[in-house]
């Protein structure tokens, strides 16, 4: 029994030995979270919900201990060295993994007790201002998030929404925050490059002189808060306090923080300070999870984002759509429309559509009322006969034309077919006619119809495939041309015997031309003078020159132009068979068959004449008699080269004045030509021809 009662024994004393390490086993790990500020300020519980936030989506679970250096409220210069004494007892004997500290205060008292407290264990850092004033004191094992909050941004939003100019008062503590919040300010307005504002700032003021100096600014001004929430004799304020005491001034005030975004602040670019907390929380698992803190880079890119308040920005008629495109807006009205904003647009979009649609389709309803009451107004009294008619003939709709052409009326016209209006050659090409239509564009024919009468009547028809109520038709539109034809009858009839009587006239000119040249004849064998004789051949060589154009002309098909080729090669040899008496005449021609007009033809015809004759006159003196003649096109002229290839004669100035050269050259001058001479024996004349593309064979 003394036995068993000894192991018993034995036995409680081993589980009371052993239940301490059981109650402090715990967790593999330790996380201490160490805030600079007391519990309950909204900056420290921003962070302090990111860093819950993280670990409690981590997979792995941890342990976490919260302590707060309560800066904002105790002088931590003159408070650190109790706090320190106070964790070294309350955690004596246990290891932490990794430390997380946020804002400067905190770091800082971690950079002086680590040692002492936490030797080489990591410390991850957020919330630090100015973090290039640490890089030369870290130590190994430190990284983190720099709170470089956007400074610059938001005095350029400021400009945005506000103006150049305008009056910016700049607000902050004399806490270490607000001291280092208030040198970045005066270097960014420093800065040749910062906005074009006014500023007033105001540093580590007691909240009277503050609201004093508030209360005297200008209508127009902003206010900028860096951080107020110590007055200047030490006396903390809440959250409420330090914020509400510049909203209550009735000005704009705008933030660097989102957490500050309360009671009537307007917003700004915002850090986000819960995401502060999510990041350090973060690196601190990657820390736990066996990476190296050294090789863990300290984020330095500002966690910012455009935050607003709704009813801020109603106060003080902001409008959003000036607000930067990637805005957040908080406390909107719990609505439909700001709950949804894109469905509830999507909605409205699609509600203005549907209206306009409505609104489209009465209008089209409405305009084609109109325009099918204006198509059968028009349609009716229409002055051409117009037939809707089927491929097979039956007439589907006819306009009221048609009673007064055919002296059908409608109820008898639509018992009808096209083959029984059409007069019976016109009707057998019926079918031929209604494929050329089917399988081709708009036709246009001529066809003679039958009225009640027997009258026949005479139509231009413009036909086209239609579709009428979902099957094809034939439209036809019926233009009556039986004055239109008896008209043209009678001018054709006219023309023809006008161009008889013109024909006559050409004869009559020809043959009168020839009584002359009769008589000159007459005249030249009673002559005794030789100068008298030359000048009578002369003239009757000239008229023969114009006798042969009107016998051409009487003679051709054209009454208005004659062959270049046949009249110059008639003329021609009619003028070397007058002198073939005087010796030998040996000529070239090379005519291009141009069509010359009358008042083109007669002037050549007189040239031509004179040419030859002066060199038939010289060869007779010289006895011999050669000339060459060319006619051709160039570009827009008509060009006549003449040269005599006998000895030629002088032209000089008394040749110049004869009546030969002097018709020559006013007849060039008529022809609106220009006439040249080589200087020997041979002439150019250029003139422009009536048509150029006219010729004998066109």
């Amino acid at each position: 029994m003394p036995r068993v009662f000894i192991l018993f024994r034995l036995l409680i004393i081993g589980f009371i030995l052993l239940f301490p390490f059981a109650v402090y086993a715990g967790p593999a790990s330790g996380v201490l979270v160490l805030h600079s500020y007391h519990a309950g300020f909204f900056w420290t519980e921003a962070i302090h919900t990111g860093i819950i936030g993280t670990f409690e989506s981590s997979e792995t679970e941890h342990q976490l201990f919260f302590e707060y250096l309560d800066a904002k409220r105790k002088d931590p210069r003159v408070f650190s060295p109790r706090f320190a004494g106070y964790l070294k007892d309350k955690y004596s004997g246990f290891n932490f993994d990794v430390v997380i500290v946020s804002d400067d205060a905190s770091l800082r008292f971690v950079l002086d007790y680590r040692t002492e407290l936490f030797p080489e264990v990591p410390v991850v850092f957020c919330g630090i201002n100015n973090y290039d004033s640490y890089l030369r004191i870290l130590p190994s094992g430190f990284t983190g998030i720099a709170e470089d909050f956007d400074l610059a941004s938001n005095l350029v939003l400021i400009e945005r929404l506000h103006g150049i100019g305008t009056t910016v008062a700049v607000v902050a503590d004399s806490t270490v925050s607000g001291r280092e919040n208030t040198r970045l300010l005066l270097d960014r307005i420093n800065d040749p490059r910062s906005p074009g504002l006014k500023y007033e700032v105001l540093f580590g003021q007691d909240a009277a002189e503050l609201r004093s100096r508030l209360s005297r600014l200008p209508e127009d001004a902003v206010i900028l808060n860096l951080g107020y929430w110590q007055e200047r004799n030490g006396t903390n304020l809440s959250d409420r306090e330090g914020i509400s005491l510049l909203t209550e001034t009735g000005r704009p005030v705008y933030t660097a923080w989102d957490v500050a975004i309360r009671f009537g602040t307007v917003g700004g670019m915002a850090l986000d300070v819960q995401n502060q907390g999510e990041v350090a929380a973060e690196m601190a698992l990657r820390i736990l999870s066996g990476e190296d803190p050294d090789q863990l880079p300290v984020r330095r890119t500002p966690l910012v984002h455009p935050v607003f308040d709704y009813q801020a920005l109603k106060s003080f008629d902001i409008p959003v759509n000036r607000l930067p495109s990637d805005s957040e807006i908080i406390n909107r009205p719990d609505t439909i429309y700001f709950r949804y904003p894109l469905t509830f647009a999507g909605i409205l979009i699609a509600f203005v559509v549907l209206i306009g649609v409505v609104l489209l389709l009465g209008l089209n309803i409405r305009k084609r009322k109109q325009a099918e009451s204006l198509f059968f107004s028009l349609f009716d009294n229409a002055p051409d006969v117009i037939f809707l008619f089927s491929p097979s003939g039956k007439i589907l709709i006819a306009n009221k034309a048609v009673e007064n052409f055919y002296g059908y009326s409608l109820e008898e016209i639509r018992g009808l077919t096209i083959q029984e209006l059409d007069t019976p050659e016109y009707a057998a090409e019926f079918d031929r006619r209604v494929h050329e239509i089917l399988t081709r564009d708009t036709r246009i024919y001529e066809v003679h119809h039958l009225s009640r009468d027997g009258r026949i009547l005479e139509f231009e028809s413009r036909v086209s495939k239609v579709n009428y109520q979902g099957k094809t038709a034939i439209l036809t539109i019926l233009r009556n041309i039986n004055e239109r034809n008896r008209n043209q009858r009678y001018l054709e009839e006219s023309l023809r015997k006008n161009e008889l009587l013109l024909r006559e006239v050409h004869h009559r000119v020809k043959n009168n031309l020839q009584i002359i040249i009769s008589l000159l004849r007459l005249q030249t064998d009673r002559v005794r003078d030789p100068a008298s004789m030359s000048m009578l051949n002369d003239s009757r060589q000239r008229i023969n020159a114009i006798a042969a154009v009107h016998e051409l002309l009487y003679q051709s098909e054209n009454l208005y132009s004659v062959e270049a080729l046949k009249y110059l090669e008639s003329l021609v040899y009619q003028l070397a068979s007058a002198h073939s008496a005087s010796g030998r005449i040996d000529f070239s021609l090379d005519i291009e068959n141009l069509r010359l007009h009358l008042d083109e033809a007669i002037p050549l015809g007189i040239i031509i004449t004179e040419f030859v004759s002066n060199s038939i006159k010289y060869a007779n003196i010289q006895g011999e008699c050669r000339f060459r003649i060319s006619l051709f096109r160039k570009d827009d002229w008509c060009v006549l080269e003449y040269a005599d290839r006998g000895p030629g004669f002088v032209f000089d100035a008394k040749n110049r004045e004869t009546l030969g050269f002097l018709l020559v050259e006013n007849l060039a001058q008529q022809m609106k030509g220009r006439l040249d001479h080589d200087g020997k024996s041979g002439f150019t004349l250029r003139f422009p021809l009536g048509d150029l593309k006219n010729s004998a064979d066109s």
